[in-house]
């Protein structure tokens, strides 16, 4: 007897079962553990066959074994093709009609008999209610963060809370990842806008610094959190969960100069010794002097350096500093206009203590961007949410294979042997600095004759 079978799932969670090209119900279970099968054209043809309990030989059929229907063996070759389809949609939360195309595709290299296929418009409803069905979710696409409810699937050992009812916010974490953020007291954070999936405004990341030393670098996504927006008010929300759910304490605190983060940061953490991002004040201050037109003279250019190099300066002489730096300048309309959008944006704006990075090991948020890139390469170009913690979730467990690569010390980040270099230098002119070796006009133009020669 033929025991080519071919069990396939129905849409209400039923099996039934492919048998030469005719298609059968269950029909009921026997007391030895087989069970009965009769074709599904019921009304006309009355044939049953017997499977045995493991589902995988015919034991017997009817007596009366010829069938009154047509043979459909195509149909139902189709049949199993929509239903790999329904399946197929669940596990991968791409856009549906990619995965039709892709799956229709194959299909048609492997049954090039098989000219009449159904239409994706013909069987888009009921892959979208299978999709929905298996994430436990009456929404796929949100417009609003209000209408967000993260399905059990995905956010099972990875969400941390969903909170607020119309601005929400959506936080990510790890078991391993939670349990190392509590203890480390140094920490990093940035938004990316790019790969942040509507309706949410901005996916920001908080890391961390895993025992990074000299020559090596190791910053780790710690936390993820889906923001509605980059208020002061949202960035608190999301600096309270970290501290009241998670039980972590920030003593240092980097990222870049934004005001909303900063605040932030200090209300939740008063304690905390917050600095920005050097690579984001030299870029900002170059670039101003590139738009003001004042690079083509000598004294421009050095009063672009000296202005480029004052979070290298220790904060309590910054003040000093900007004084130097003003009455070395020129009088000229460029550099007044210079003067005050540096004062408006930077100093006294913010404060030495926040501007300042000198003497600390990670003076930019570099690492940072470069896990942004890692994430947006990975990501398609049109990342739905539930597709977008699928991959984030993904990309965390990474994470925590190289936190247990650190932790037994099988895992360091080289740094560029230049990089180290100048650093070693520049640490020994601040030593000198402090000693009161060096004035403070001399070591600031000894970081620039560094900064020259190390390029």
């Amino acid at each position: 007897m033929d025991q080519n079978l071919k069990f396939i799932k129905n849409q209400k969670g039923h099996f039934s079962l492919n048998v030469n090209g005719f298609r059968y119900n269950k029909h009921k279970d026997n007391k030895d553990g087989s069970s009965s099968w009769r074709c599904i054209a019921r009304k006309i043809c009355s044939v049953t066959i017997k499977v045995d309990e493991t589902k995988r030989k015919i034991l017997g059929k009817s007596k009366d074994s010829n069938h009154t229907c047509i043979s459909k063996k195509m149909n139902n070759v189709v049949h199993s093709h929509i239903t790999s389809l329904k399946r197929a949609v669940c596990e991968d939360l791409r856009s549906i009609q990619v995965i039709y195309e892709k799956q229709t595709q194959k299909f048609k290299e492997e049954h090039p008999e098989c000219v009449d296929l159904p239409s994706f418009k013909s069987i888009k409803d009921t892959s979208y209610r299978s999709r929905k069905k298996f994430l436990d979710t009456d929404m796929l696409k949100h417009s609003s963060s209000s209408t967000v409810k993260i399905p059990h699937c995905l956010g099972e050992f990875f969400l941390i809370c969903e909170d607020g009812d119309t601005e929400r916010i959506v936080v990510f974490a790890t078991k391993l990842s939670r349990k190392i953020a509590k203890s480390v007291k140094s920490f990093f954070a940035d938004g990316t806008f790019f790969a942040a999936p509507d309706p949410f405004y901005q996916l920001y990341v908080v890391h961390i610094d895993l025992n990074s030393d000299a020559s090596t670098t190791n910053i780790i996504p710690v936390i993820y959190g889906l923001l509605p927006n980059k208020t002061q008010d949202t960035y608190e929300r999301f600096y309270r969960i970290l501290q009241v759910k998670l039980g972590i304490t920030i003593t240092n605190f980097k990222s870049d100069y934004e005001l909303a983060q900063l605040n932030a940061v200090q209300i939740i953490y008063p304690n905390a010794k917050i600095t920005g991002c050097y690579r984001h004040f030299n870029a900002a201050i170059w670039k101003q002097f590139k738009k003001l037109k004042v690079l083509a003279t000598k004294e421009g250019r050095n009063i672009a350096r000296l202005s480029s190099i004052l979070p290298l300066v220790p904060a309590p002489s910054i003040p000093e500093a900007w004084r130097y730096i003003s009455t070395k300048a020129p009088n000229t309309p460029e550099i007044r206009k210079f003067k005050r959008y540096f004062e408006k944006q930077w100093y006294p704006r913010l404060s030495p203590e926040v501007l300042s990075c000198a003497g600390q090991r990670h003076r930019t948020t570099n690492a940072l961007e470069g896990w942004h890139h890692r994430l947006n390469v990975r990501l398609p170009k049109k990342c739905g949410l539930y597709l977008f913690i699928h991959k984030l979730r993904k990309e965390s467990r990474y994470w925590d294979n190289r936190i247990k690569e650190s932790l037994f010390c099988t895992y360091r980040g080289q740094r560029r042997g230049k990089d180290v270099l100048f650093d070693k230098k520049y640490k020994s002119l601040l030593n000198k600095f402090n000693r009161d070796s060096l004035s403070l006009s001399k070591f600031m133009h000894k970081i620039i004759f560094l900064q020259l020669t190390q390029q």
